[in-house]
């Protein structure tokens, strides 16, 4: 087989095959398009979108909140461990631990019948 045996094949070829590649590209890009606009739409509409604290509308509210960092006492993981060092721990953990404690939690919150969990069968709808 010669190349102008080649060319000569080349040129029957319909030119979606002729441009096979350039129209898999194309394909590939409009699937991805189609999908990301999918997930994008039940982004918003689920209602992910209003818990979402990556979002460039909270980041004030992100700035806003005290770093752990800054407020916990770092206890080397090395070093000696006598009545002082245990000591100023269980003062930390005590504080820390008001804290949390102090927070108003309401159990309700994460019941069955607040998430909806065990609702009553719905009908499917055609």
């Amino acid at each position: 087989m010669t190349e102008e045996d080649l060319r000569r094949e080349a040129a029957e070829l319909p030119y979606w095959q002729r441009h096979r590649v350039l129209v898999l590209v194309a394909g590939v890009i409009t699937i991805s398009l189609v999908l990301v606009s999918i997930s994008i739409y039940l982004y918003n509409t689920t209602g992910v979108a209003q818990v979402d604290l990556t979002r460039p509308s909270l980041k004030l509210t992100n700035a806003q909140q005290v770093d752990i960092k800054d407020t916990a006492a770092a206890f080397p993981s090395t070093g000696n461990l006598n009545a002082k060092v245990m000591t100023e721990f269980k003062k930390a953990y005590d504080e820390r631990a008001g804290k949390v404690s102090s927070v108003n939690y309401n159990p309700e919150a994460l019941s069955d019948d607040s998430l909806q969990v065990f609702g009553p069968p719905t009908e499917p709808t055609n």
